[in-house]
């Protein structure tokens, strides 16, 4: 009788450590969403840094308009360009970065398992760009490529190449109603590279992640170059005002000073749209500002709108972070729910 009471003790005592235990990793994760959430709000709210006109930066770790490179005076993010960017890269009118948010960050549901699976919260950018595709050789473009080099290599220096060697892996994601964005896929994942040359056009694998060739080289002048011609999407005509897109960049997780950069692209081919979003920009005091206007602009149901959503919540009042406090986030602006009677605007050719 005494073994059985002991035995019954000890089976009470395991269910009430595994519940404790349980307890604990709810309590941690509901820790982790708020510290995710905090961040989030930190960088809606965080007071915008100096900039050129028609432009709004902001960083919730080192400042980017300090991280300007050796690659033509790229800021160290994500880019759209033309290769071989003889043109230099696309006007920026927005680039916002959250360093290493830690979990519970929102991604869009068939983006989540690739960064969960792939991507270390701590070592994670996610940044958002909105690029001007309206204006000078762009204008004219069907087909852009995602610019990874400035972010991957913001040291590198004249004369030397860097990168040849590096395990990249990129994947895209076009959301639904991605404003006519379509993808010039030649590789699936797990296939070799097709590329024979450095200027054979590649583009990148949608919804999951593939090896990836991410390296810069001087040119025949002594110029650092960004090669190859990879990670190319296309719109299909005729334009409309804005495309949506997401990319994934990142090193597997067994390599060493791993590195991973989630990036969320607004591209602007309409003059108007750019100039009004470039407007925002300049009279914004913080990123929440500017979503705002944009969602004013756009309309919440935009997918833009939709898509900053995923990441930052839908846009209210913001106001620009104090320097000694940092407010809580509310709940207000979850993220709508998608129409499931809406087809992708996009598809691969």
């Amino acid at each position: 009788m005494a073994a059985e009471e002991l035995h019954t003790e000890a089976i009470t005592t395991s269910n009430e450590n595994l519940s404790e235990h349980l307890a604990a990793e709810d309590e941690d994760q509901e820790v982790a969403n708020v510290d995710s959430a905090s961040c989030v709000d930190e960088l809606l709210q965080r007071k915008k840094e100096p900039s050129c006109p028609g432009s709004l930066l902001v960083s919730t770790g080192s400042p980017l308009g300090e991280s300007i490179t050796m690659l033509g005076g790229m800021l160290a993010h994500p880019y759209i360009g033309i290769y071989p960017y003889r043109d230099g890269p696309a006007e920026t009118i927005v680039a916002a970065r959250l360093a290493a948010p830690g979990t519970g960050v929102n991604f869009p549901a068939d983006l989540r398992s690739v960064v969960e699976e792939n991507c270390s919260a701590n070592s994670l950018d996610l940044i958002f760009i909105v690029s001007n595709i309206s204006a000078k050789v762009f204008a004219n473009a069907v087909t852009f490529n995602v610019v990874h080099h400035p972010w991957c290599y913001p040291h590198a220096k004249p004369g030397e190449s860097v990168g040849a060697n590096d395990a990249w892996q990129i994947g895209l994601h076009v959301p639904e109603g991605g404003e006519a964005l379509t993808s010039t896929v030649t590789k699936r994942a797990g296939q070799p590279a097709l590329q024979q040359r450095d200027a054979d056009p590649e583009s990148a694998v949608i919804d999951s992640l593939a090896p990836t060739r991410v390296f810069v080289h001087p040119g025949g002048r002594g110029e650092l170059c960004c090669s190859p011609n990879n990670v190319r999407v296309k719109l299909v005509s005729p334009k409309l005002p804005i495309a949506v897109l997401w990319v994934v960049c990142t090193k597997p997780r067994e390599k060493k000073k791993s590195r991973s950069c989630v990036s969320l692209h607004w591209l602007i081919s309409d003059s108007k749209l750019a100039k009004t979003l470039a407007t925002a920009a300049d009279e914004a005091t913080c990123l929440g500002e500017f979503l705002a206007t944009a969602t004013s602009e756009l309309g919440s149901e935009a997918p833009a709108v939709r898509e900053a959503s995923v990441a930052f919540g839908v846009p209210g009042p913001h106001t620009p972070l104090k320097e000694t406090s940092l407010e809580a986030p509310t709940e207000e602006g979850q993220l709508p729910s998608e129409d499931k009677g809406v087809e992708p605007n996009y598809s691969v050719v």
